[in-house]
């Protein structure tokens, strides 16, 4: 399976492209609270693709350019509470580049 950071953001970390090495961090949410996540970047941002996944890694929303020009911005309701993943990698397998991730609603406590 793939490699889980535990790690709170923001981190900077390297992206590679989707079918390369997303980097997955692991998320407790609670049913009927909404969570937003978001990438950022330097003045040249990476252009990420961003994931929320259940916790059998199903993806449950994926968002490309859902930010600020080609940064990646997701906000879900959970409808059930437990462990799920965000994974943050590269548009395309051509994409590398650093990026920070950030959270709202306490989602890295």
């Amino acid at each position: 399976g793939p490699e889980v950071d535990r790690e709170p953001p923001p981190l900077s970390r390297n992206t590679t492209g989707a079918a390369g090495d997303p980097d997955w961090y692991r998320v407790t949410l609670t049913a009927g609270q909404t969570y937003t996540c978001w990438t950022n970047g330097a003045q040249d941002p990476t252009d990420t693709l961003l994931r929320l996944r259940d916790s059998s890694g199903g993806v449950i929303v994926t968002n490309d350019d859902g930010g600020q020009a080609v940064l990646s911005h997701i906000t879900v309701t959970a409808t059930t509470s437990g462990t799920y993943f965000v994974d943050v990698s590269g548009f395309s397998s051509s994409v590398t580049g650093s990026y920070s991730l950030f959270a709202s609603n306490g989602l890295w406590n």
